[in-house]
């Protein structure tokens, strides 16, 4: 079994805009703010209707920025894919969690609540590690592997979004029913999550 995982980390110059929407997303906080309301973080971002300013953006990303330090390390978005995500939100998702004998395993996944390590070149540094487990429908362990990858990602700022790409090729492995485990770590602030993928293998 072969387990891999790439990391994206979307460049602000090309997605700056569908960045701060997708942010926005986070939760109501974020929604509460745009519209000039009390977010879950306490802060109350007054927006004017109709035209914007630089100012209104700034107070909208700080807003966006206190919700994001309040979030659990998790993740959100996780889904059995039919390629690799090339950017942050490029998901094609499968139409259903059954694969062949010898089909990739690909998920995406979007990290929240991570550390940000301050580099000594300046900027920040996202520093993950991922463990994997492949086990029967009824829990029963059938193989794994602690830390079969790093990653290690540098960004210039708080605001762009992050990304996994990660790919498990399973051999020999029987139809039936199984479950996948990803176990993420976050080496910088020592926090740990992970997810369940359910899937099947066609005989």
């Amino acid at each position: 079994m072969v387990g891999r995982v790439i990391a994206g980390l979307a460049l602000a110059a090309l997605t700056a805009g569908g960045a701060l929407a997708q942010q926005g997303d986070l939760g109501a906080a974020a929604r509460a703010a745009a519209r000039g309301g009390e977010t879950s973080a306490g802060t109350c971002v007054p927006v004017p209707q109709g035209s914007a300013s630089v100012a209104d953006l700034e107070a909208l990303e700080r807003a966006v920025l206190a919700v994001k330090d309040r979030l659990p390390f998790g993740q959100r978005n996780v889904a059995f894919v039919s390629r690799k995500a090339e950017s942050f939100g490029d998901v094609q998702r499968k139409p259903d969690s059954v694969f062949a004998k010898g089909e990739v395993l690909r998920t995406y996944a979007e990290p929240l609540g991570y550390g940000l390590k301050p580099a000594p070149e300046g900027g920040f540094t996202i520093a993950l590690s991922m463990d994997f487990l492949v086990k029967t429908a009824a829990g029963k362990v059938l193989a794994g592997q602690q830390e079969f990858n790093k990653v290690s990602v540098g960004t210039t700022g708080r605001q762009q979004p992050f990304f996994l790409n990660l790919s498990l090729n399973l051999t020999g492995i029987e139809p039936g029913d199984y479950v996948l485990t990803y176990t993420i770590r976050d080496t910088n602030a020592g926090k740990v999550t992970s997810f369940d993928q359910p899937f099947t293998i066609k005989g």
